[in-house]
């Protein structure tokens, strides 16, 4: 699968994992939702919101 790091695991699809012996969707969206998190982080150390 070539799959070894969270980054690789975040740009997967359900697709690509559900066909993982014991895997189904709902836990290959839960894995791959997990791995994705960081992209969604809000950095707080931004100045962004400064005026």
């Amino acid at each position: 699968r070539g799959i070894v790091t969270m980054e690789d695991l975040a740009e997967q699809s359900v697709d690509d994992l559900v066909d993982i012996e014991e895997l189904d969707e709902a836990r290959a969206a839960a894995l791959i939702m997990t791995a994705r998190a960081p992209w969604f982080e809000v950095d707080d150390t931004s100045d962004s919101n400064t005026q």
